[in-house]
């Protein structure tokens, strides 16, 4: 098969909320195919993720959906910080 050839890379980032602090618990899911990972306070990574274009959507209660598309390269690192905003109650 050809997959080998293609190769894979890595998401890395952060979810902060609209002061710049990090939100931890948040979860960013990628589209195609479907990876999903629950943010830390240090953020998150993906690893082995096939090069290509991703749509990521971030969600956590209480919060905004967020999405951006985001490019990912053979053997190095995309950054993919996103912004959630806090709904007001």
């Amino acid at each position: 098969l050809f997959l080998s050839s293609c190769g894979k890379g890595l998401i890395i980032g952060k979810v902060v909320d609209e002061n710049n602090g990090p939100v931890s618990g948040a979860l960013i899911v990628t589209e195609p195919p479907t990876y999903s990972k629950t943010t830390t306070p240090e953020g998150y990574d993906m690893k082995n993720i096939p090069v290509g274009i991703y749509e990521i959507t971030a969600s956590k209660t209480g919060y905004s959906t967020r999405k951006i598309e985001i490019k990912v390269f053979k053997n190095r690192p995309t950054q993919a910080d996103i912004q959630l905003k806090k709904i007001e109650k």
